[in-house]
């Protein structure tokens, strides 16, 4: 990721934080002084095929953040499991940690 991607990407993240409507190409270009529509299409486009943001072609303010929580389920399941079926204080650490680590992936 480009440093004018990772800024522009916190940038929309900020702007969702606080409201539940993605900031304008005209205010993302006025955060980051760029003039030209084309180049901040261009990184939003970047950041979309990376998977950064989500972003529907044609519809003014569609940029979303993509849903990570459906990928951690399955890697919080089996923890929860090696919790459940463990003897020991060890491993059930360990899987508590792995519990831990999945779900920062749902809250980034």
């Amino acid at each position: 990721m480009t440093q004018q991607q990772a800024q522009i990407l916190s940038f929309i993240r900020h702007q969702l934080s606080i409201g539940e409507v993605s900031p304008s190409y005209d205010e993302m270009g006025d955060h980051m002084g760029i003039k030209s529509k084309s180049q901040v299409h261009q990184l939003i486009m970047a950041l979309a095929e990376a998977g950064h943001i989500r972003h529907r072609a044609g519809r003014a303010r569609s940029i979303r953040l993509p849903d990570r929580s459906a990928d951690a389920i399955p890697a919080i399941r089996d923890a929860m499991q090696s919790i459940l079926a463990t003897t020991s204080l060890h491993e059930a650490q360990k899987a508590a940690a792995r519990v831990l680590k999945a779900m920062e992936g749902v809250a980034s």
